[in-house]
C-alpha cells in the first residue's frame, strides 16, 4: 500500500513541474507588451502655400488661430481675376438671351406655311384651270417651298448651337471664379495656426508657404518592441500610454506593425493613434505605453 501511496506522490510532482511552466508561459503571452523609446509625433499637419502669384492683400489668421477646415487665411490681389469672372457672366447672359430668342425658328416656321399655302393654291388653279400657271412658276413655288423647309431646319440647328453655347459660357463663368478664389489661401484642415511667415503687402509665388497648420487631437505615439513581442501584437490591439512620472493615462490603437526587424538590435517598429482631446499632451513627448493584445 505504502508503494502505491508514493507512486501517486511521483505522479504529482512530474504533473506540477510540467503544468507549472506552462502556466507561467501563458501568464507570459496575457502580459502587456511594453514599448521602449516612445515619442509622440503629429499625425496631422499641412502646409497652406499660395497658388497664385500675387501681393497679398488680406491677412485673416495668425499664430496661435484656430481654425476650421476651408476658412480662409489670406487673401491676394484679386481684382484682375475679379473683371475675367465679371466678363464671362456678362457673355454667359448673352448666351442665354440669344438661346431664348426663337424670333427665326418661328419666322422660317411661317415663311414655309406661306410658301406651302401658296403651292397648294397654285396647283389647285391648274386643276380647275389647265394651264393657268405656268410649269416654271410652279417649279419656282415647289423650290420655295423646299428653301423655306431648309430654312426652318437651320433655324432650329442654331438654336440648338444657341442652348450649348450657354453650357460653355456657364464653365467659363465656372472656370474665371475658380481662378478667382485660388487667390485666395485656405486651410486645409482643422487645426491651428503654427508658422505664418507670409506678411501684408509681400508678393508671393506659387507654392511659396503662407501658413502651417497642426492637429493636435490624436497623436501619433512611436516606439519600438522586440521581435518576439511584435509577434503578440497586431492593429487595432489597445495601447494606453502615460508621460514619465504622471498617472494620467491615455488610451488609443495600434495602427502599425512594421514586417521588419532592425537587424542591429532585433527591434520592430510600431505605433498607436493616441486620443488627446483635451490637447494635454505634445507633439516631441517622450512617454511609456503598453499594449494589450485584442485577442490574446
Amino acid at each position: 500500500m505504502s508503494v502505491l501511496r508514493y507512486s501517486r506522490l511521483i505522479t504529482a510532482v512530474v504533473l506540477l513541474l510540467v503544468a507549472g511552466p506552462a502556466r507561467g508561459q501563458s501568464n507570459s503571452n496575457d502580459a502587456p507588451v511594453n514599448v521602449d523609446s516612445v515619442v509622440l509625433r503629429l499625425l496631422h499637419e499641412a502646409n497652406a502655400p499660395a497658388q497664385r502669384a500675387g501681393v497679398l492683400t488680406k491677412l485673416l489668421a495668425k499664430e496661435g488661430d484656430v481654425v476650421r477646415k476651408g476658412d480662409v487665411l489670406a487673401e491676394l490681389d484679386e481684382r484682375d481675376a475679379a473683371l475675367v469672372e465679371q466678363s464671362a457672366r456678362l457673355e454667359l447672359e448673352i448666351a442665354k438671351r440669344k438661346a431664348e430668342n426663337d424670333i427665326q425658328v418661328r419666322f422660317a416656321a411661317k415663311a414655309n406655311e406661306v410658301a406651302a399655302a401658296e403651292l397648294r393654291r397654285s396647283e389647285e388653279s391648274v386643276r380647275s384651270f389647265p394651264k393657268s400657271v405656268s410649269r416654271s412658276q410652279m417649279d419656282v413655288e415647289r423650290l420655295e417651298v423646299e428653301k423655306t423647309a431648309l430654312e426652318r431646319e437651320q433655324a432650329e440647328h442654331n438654336q440648338e448651337l444657341s442652348t450649348m453655347e450657354v453650357d460653355v459660357k456657364k464653365s467659363a463663368v465656372n472656370a474665371a471664379r475658380l481662378e478667382r478664389l485660388l487667390r485666395r489661401i485656405a486651410a486645409p484642415l482643422d487645426g491651428v495656426v503654427v508658422d505664418a511667415p507670409a506678411k501684408l503687402g509681400e508678393w508671393l509665388e506659387p507654392g511659396q508657404l503662407a501658413f502651417r497648420l497642426v492637429n493636435v487631437s490624436r497623436l501619433k505615439a512611436e516606439g519600438f518592441v522586440t521581435a518576439s513581442d511584435a509577434r503578440r501584437i497586431a492593429a487595432g490591439d489597445q495601447a494606453r500610454l502615460r508621460l514619465p512620472g504622471e498617472e494620467q493615462e491615455f488610451t488609443g490603437r495600434v495602427v502599425f506593425v512594421s514586417p521588419e526587424i532592425d537587424p542591429i538590435n532585433n527591434q520592430v517598429r510600431v505605433w498607436a493613434e493616441i486620443d488627446n482631446g483635451q490637447q494635454l499632451l505634445r507633439p516631441g513627448q517622450h512617454a511609456e505605453m503598453a499594449i494589450e493584445q485584442a485577442n490574446p
